[in-house]
């Protein structure tokens, strides 16, 4: 099955703007656009809505999730992680390409990472993305079918493997910044080990309502000039280096998200947010990305679509799926029941 057809007109929804390099309004016309252009192509299944937890992530920026994992997934994903070995950085295409295991050589990086094609074999993850209270959350945010165009994993050593040091700049990530992946998009994420944050660290750290300007308008008292100068397109690198700025403006909304092996949470992470390095033990994380198409976030990963066939017998093979699953894994063969609607979406 291809889907470049639809690929192709919703990037030209964009009209040729980068999700880096535009102002609020903008971002918010190309997002409508992108949204009802998928609805017209991928219907919204009909899902159970949770109001509260929807209402919580709109006006937060994030939830945490009552789903939580059982203890034999959580076993299962660890194992089958833990034999494999890693990329020396939070994601491949950032590390030196070499995969070593974690007892031989990983945990001299502050992080390790997981291959693509290692990902999609894990158990259990692809069935989690998909799972009915977790996609009704992220179609009633995105206002349509998702794209889910990226799973990954990551491992998070302590600061002191590496000489860690009062005066070293933060790794990424671990510094505040926002992600700019798509102009609107969710990430899922998923502790795969406990964290306890306090002195232990590894928590996820998060500034609520930041990731709305007529949000952060609010918590400013209506200064739109210092709320315009944390969003985009005035923002560059991402927001990083301004954790000072951000404690004395947000003091009262950084929220430490602590939780046991198998706990769940949705962030807009567009919102300010870090993940505070670990002092004691190994930190393992899973993220599942949300997005409205083939976008920014997905192309700096490098990533390819694998072949459906290897992952055919976990999940259905409906043209919905599909088309949520397209980034990840890909099925070459035409299907005729959507041939009528490719054609309709000709550019």
């Amino acid at each position: 099955m291809q889907f470049d057809v639809i690929d192709a007109k919703l990037e030209s929804l964009t009209g040729g703007i980068a999700e880096y390099d535009c102002d609020s309004a903008a971002n918010r016309k190309i997002w409508d656009a992108i949204a009802n252009e998928t609805n017209n192509f991928i219907p919204k299944a009909p899902l159970e809505r949770n109001n509260s937890q929807i209402e919580e992530l709109r006006t937060r920026g994030i939830v945490r999730l009552n789903t939580v994992l059982e203890k034999k997934e959580i076993s299962e994903i660890v194992s089958y992680l833990t034999g494999i070995p890693v990329f020396g950085g939070h994601v491949g295409a950032q590390s030196d390409g070499v995969k070593r295991y974690l007892n031989s050589g990983a945990k001299k990086f502050p992080f390790g990472s997981y291959a693509q094609d290692d990902i999609i074999g894990c158990p259990h993850l692809l069935e989690i993305a998909l799972r009915p209270e977790i996609l009704s959350l992220v179609v009633e945010y995105l206002g349509c079918t998702p794209t889910i165009y990226s799973i990954h994993c990551w491992w998070s050593f302590p600061q002191n493997r590496w000489r860690w040091s009062p005066w070293r700049s933060p790794a990424i990530s671990q510094d505040y910044h926002r992600d700019v992946d798509d102009f609107r998009f969710l990430a899922l994420f998923i502790y795969l080990t406990d964290v306890k944050g306090g002195d232990e660290g590894g928590q996820h750290q998060f500034i609520v309502k930041t990731h709305d300007e007529n949000l952060v308008v609010q918590l400013l008292n209506g200064d739109k000039e210092t709320a315009s100068n944390l969003f985009l397109p005035r923002l560059r690198k991402y927001g990083y280096k301004q954790a000072n700025v951000y404690r004395a403006l947000f003091a009262e909304q950084i929220t430490d998200i602590t939780g046991e092996a198998g706990s769940l949470f949705l962030a807009d992470t567009y919102g300010l947010h870090r993940g505070v390095p670990p002092r004691k033990n190994d930190r393992l994380v899973c993220w599942i990305r949300y997005g409205l198409r083939k976008n920014l976030g997905y192309r700096t990963l490098k990533t390819e679509p694998l072949p459906f066939k290897l992952i055919e017998n976990r999940v259905d093979r409906g043209v919905q799926t599909k088309f949520m699953l397209r980034l990840l894994v890909s099925d070459q063969r035409q299907d005729s029941s959507i041939d009528g609607r490719r054609r309709e979406f000709e550019l």
